[in-house]
């Protein structure tokens, strides 16, 4: 019987590690890892230094300095709660469209 490596063995993140699951992040983590980078390169390491220490590719540091870069965690958890009622909301005014309209006939 031949022996067969985990299927994690085989997987491949965004960030080169082999065997690592692709993971998504909440807010607080990126807004802490964002810091943890931050504090890196005030130290003197290089922007490459800094993503590779925190565990991220290029383009996914990138892309989180540009959505969450000046965002404190108070502001972080105002975002979550007004995208929370921005949904409710909409599901209500759906709800109202569809029970409140009259049928057509054509």
């Amino acid at each position: 019987m031949v022996e067969r490596a985990s299927p994690a063995a085989d997987l491949k993140c965004p960030c080169g590690e082999i065997g690592m699951r692709w993971k998504r992040h909440s807010p607080e983590e990126i807004i802490a890892k964002l810091q943890q980078a931050q504090a890196l390169i005030a130290k003197g390491s290089t922007s490459a230094e800094a993503i590779a220490a925190i565990g991220v590719t290029d383009a996914t540091y990138f892309r989180w300095k540009r959505e969450y870069g000046g965002l404190t965690m108070g502001q972080i958890a105002r975002m979550k709660q007004l995208e929370i009622e921005n949904a409710r909301l909409r599901r209500a005014i759906e709800d109202l469209e569809t029970s409140g309209r009259p049928a057509t006939h054509g």
